[in-house]
């Protein structure tokens, strides 16, 4: 026991008028909620204790927000820098090969068009668009730096009538340069030099259009001589030559069907006896069927067929190790056959012609001559038929080299077209080229530079005036705002609420809540008993209440969590079983219990089972960290559960509890919070309301104290943890 415990029972005679008439608090907090007088303003200690709530958070940001007011009433004092360029610009454009034609254009106005120009809106983009990348401060703390550019820019003439001067103003001069230079190469680039951009850009689309035209023309000559070698000439002419030539062969084998026609007529009427024909010795007759067959067109564009592909499969044997199994060498090879059967059966076709040709000259006693002709010689009706099959082959070459022709011509003529077109385009590129080399209009006279030094205008202690207005706002502001929020500053700010005040406990580390023994540490020793001492007060203010009803049953709750009632249940009901009163203490809020790690126990079955009968008092009793104080915990069932039993079997849980304990002290959840709360306040002997300073807020006690009151709790009064005035320490 504490020293203080000792003085228990004199401190309880004096304080039991003060609690005789408890019970008439919430009729006095209620008359005294209709009939106070209206509350005046925050007191100055009211405002200090709001300060002293917030001075972590008020003074960074008025800090702060002084700094930046600072730095914005600098930058109004910043000094101004004045920046030029010159630039000179011809009222006549440079021309190499063309003269200058017509009047020259009035100086004034060309003075004023280009000062418009230089501030044109076109300009002004393009400065914003180029400068872009660069993120500059001038440009990025502006709202609109188009317009904002409009405003900044000066031009004059004011230097000579082709010098054109532009300034600018700003306090920044590494950015100012950059603005106005950006400003003139834009001028010239957008406006001044148009001119040459255009004329580059027309040269441009002229060469890619005569590279165009080019492409085009080698694609057709090179369809134009594939197109003749497939019909065996090298272009038109030579096409044309061929087309007259098998024209005329084709009229000469037409007369030669006639002739022959004519001699068959006549042989008929006189047919030549057996006798007259010579004998022909077969080494003769092959003789003259070779000089036939190589005499034979057809037969040379056989040999020459089977020639080229014999020269592709020898590169497939030279090139491959396997060719004889690839597919396009078997080909050829079947292709080759083909050849060759049909050189031998042409051969075969020419025997008759050269056994004739041979008789006839045995006939005239001449050395057999072989005519050479690219057709079979005509001898009886079997050879007219040869001429006039040869006939009807010859005129379908010439309709495909007449076709051919036709397209060719078309084509010649397309390419005529792309080659005129071509030169066209050539003779626009060339003075192009040279107008190019011309020099500009418009060329840099003089690069962006500082010509004004700054002359500051106003001192820059003037600054300081308005940060400090600044700093003392938001102070006030964030003070403001804590005092709306009605913060408990202390046991006298409970007066005017009509809350009686019953105790006081001092502010104590967090490593001392948990300890109900004396520690061996000097501070936290010294804590602990100016918090013992404390609750020792309090003890005896409740002692005279608790006498005069055995079996005492107390709820200690607050308004709002966080508000220190489970310490103060904990630590009060300790106390009372030190005062050697056996005491009970139960942790009936099952939402969110702390008991049972304050005082370092299991939770285990508690009175969430009790309440539901599924165990008996016995059973969830433990054992507290102090002889005489017995713990029942909050257990593990449902809360909604617990809550809803508490109406039909808390009563008689009650009335098993108060038959073996003096002191029943019941830790509940928060009053605003829960609904449960307010039952086991309405069915406890009285109320102790914790109350935590600088959490805690008046508005909620009061509507704390209202539902008490609507339920005929008996409310004891409060209990302010944290109070400066609870422990002098001078004793």
């Amino acid at each position: 026991m504490s020293p203080t415990s000792t003085h228990s029972p004199s401190l309880s005679e004096r304080s039991a008028p003060a609690l005789a008439d408890s019970h008439e608090a919430p009729r006095r907090s209620r008359e005294g909620e209709d009939g106070a007088e209206p509350a005046s303003g925050p007191t100055p200690t009211q405002v200090l204790h709001a300060m002293r709530r917030r001075w972590l958070v008020a003074l960074p940001l008025a800090g702060a927000t002084a700094a930046i007011v600072y730095l914005g009433a600098q930058s109004q004092l910043t000094p101004v820098y004045t920046a030029r360029t010159l630039v000179h610009v011809g009222a006549d454009r440079r021309s190499i090969l063309y003269d200058n034609v017509g009047t020259r254009p009035d100086t004034a106005n060309y003075q004023r068009t280009q000062i418009a120009t230089v501030k044109s809106r076109l300009v002004r983009q393009v400065v914003v668009h180029d400068l872009g990348p660069l993120n500059l401060a001038t440009l990025r703390t502006k709202a609109d730096p188009v317009g904002w550019l409009e405003k900044e820019i000066v031009a004059d003439y004011t230097v000579a009538p082709e010098i054109l001067r532009v300034t600018m103003k700003g306090g920044e001069t590494g950015e100012l340069l950059l603005i106005l230079n950006a400003v003139r190469d834009a001028y010239l680039r957008e406006v001044v030099n148009r001119d040459l951009a255009d004329l580059s850009s027309r040269l441009t689309n002229l060469k890619d259009l005569a590279a165009k035209h080019d492409a085009r023309l080698k694609t057709q000559r090179h369809k134009l001589s594939r197109l003749a070698e497939s019909f065996g000439a090298r272009d038109l002419t030579s096409l044309r030559v061929k087309y007259e030539y098998t024209t005329n062969r084709v009229q000469t084998l037409q007369s030669e069907v006639l002739l022959a026609r004519l001699e068959a007529q006549r042989g008929e009427a006189a047919p030549p006896t057996p006798k007259d024909d010579p004998a022909l010795a077969p080494p003769a007759v092959e003789a003259a069927l070779d000089r036939a067959v190589a005499t034979d067109l057809i037969a040379e564009g056989l040999r020459k067929e089977v020639e080229r592909l014999e020269k592709k499969l020898a590169a497939f044997e030279r090139r491959l190790l396997n060719y004889e199994a690839d597919p396009e060498y078997r080909q050829g090879q079947v292709e080759i056959d083909t050849l060759r059967t049909t050189l031998t059966r042409r051969r075969e076709s020419l025997r008759g012609v050269a056994t004739e040709q041979l008789r006839a000259a045995a006939k005239l006693q001449q050395p057999a001559v072989v005519v050479v002709s690219d057709r079979p010689p005509v001898t009886g009706k079997h050879q007219i038929a040869l001429l006039e099959a040869e006939i009807q082959r010859k005129e379908r070459v010439t309709g495909e080299l007449a076709k051919c022709i036709a397209e060719l011509e078309l084509l010649q003529g397309e390419i005529v077209s792309q080659e005129e077109q071509l030169a066209l385009v050539n003779s626009k590129i060339r003075p192009l080229d040279v107008e190019l080399q011309a020099p500009p209009r418009a060329e840099v006279v003089e690069e962006a530079v500082i010509v004004e030094t700054p002359r500051v205008e106003r001192t820059l202690k003037l600054a300081g005036a308005p940060a400090g207005i600044a700093f003392f706002a938001v102070l006030f502001f964030v003070t403001w705002l804590d005092l709306r929020r009605g913060r408990v500053n202390g046991s006298a700010d409970l007066g005017p609420a009509r809350v009686r005040v019953i105790g006081a406990l001092p502010a104590v580390r967090p490593n001392v809540l948990p300890v109900f023994a004396l520690p061996t540490q000097n501070r936290a020793r010294r804590e602990y008993l100016q918090l013992t001492d404390a609750l020792d007060m309090t003890r005896a203010v409740i002692a005279p209440v608790l006498a005069a009803a055995p079996g005492y049953t107390l709820v200690v709750t607050s308004p709002a969590a966080g508000e220190g009632k489970t310490v103060l249940s904990a630590h009060l009901a300790a106390r009372f079983a030190r005062s050697g009163l056996r005491t009970l203490l139960i942790d009936t809020d099952a939402r969110r219990p702390k008991i049972d790690r304050l005082l370092g126990l299991k939770r285990g079955t508690g009175f969430g089972e009790w309440a539901s009968g599924l165990v008996s008092l016995s059973e969830v009793v433990k054992q507290g960290p102090v002889p005489g104080l017995d713990v029942i915990t909050a257990g593990g069932c449902d809360p909604q559960t617990v809550a809803d039993l508490l109406d039909l079997r808390f009563p008689e849980l009650l009335r098993a509890a108060k038959q073996e304990y003096a002191i029943v002290i019941l830790d509940t959840a928060p009053l605003l919070s829960a609904p449960d709360s307010l039952a086991l306040s309405r069915l406890a002997d009285g109320v102790v309301l914790s109350v935590m300073r600088d959490v805690s807020r008046l508005a909620e006690i009061r509507a704390c104290t209202e539902r008490l009151a609507s339920i005929n709790a008996h409310v004891l009064g409060a209990v302010v943890t944290g109070d400066v005035h609870a422990h002098d320490g001078s004793y």
